[in-house]
């Protein structure tokens, strides 16, 4: 989502679908918390979402991975070899 140079508020909100791309914070700019993302496929959660104050599917659908784990030549095999898993970074 490019955003700019707006300011947003996400908060108590549900996304499903596809999303095919980065759901950026804006490193603060932007508030996001307190929302359900479990069942969001295909987006990257960079610049600022904070883990802890979302819901994500830590067990099910979707991968976790830190920056440094998705450097992980092995990560990359898993994404790769499960399209059904969506990583999430």
């Amino acid at each position: 989502m490019a955003l700019g140079t707006l300011r947003c508020t996400f908060v108590g909100c549900s996304f499903t679908g596809l999303w095919d791309g980065n759901f950026s914070a804006g490193h603060g700019r932007h508030r996001v918390e307190g929302n359900d993302f479990r069942e969001l496929r295909g987006a990257d959660f960079r610049d600022g979402v904070d883990w802890s104050k979302n819901q994500f599917d830590h067990g099910g659908s979707q991968l976790i991975l830190t920056a440094a784990a998705a450097r992980s030549p092995v990560v990359r095999d898993v994404a790769l070899t499960r399209p059904d898993l969506a990583p999430l970074c």
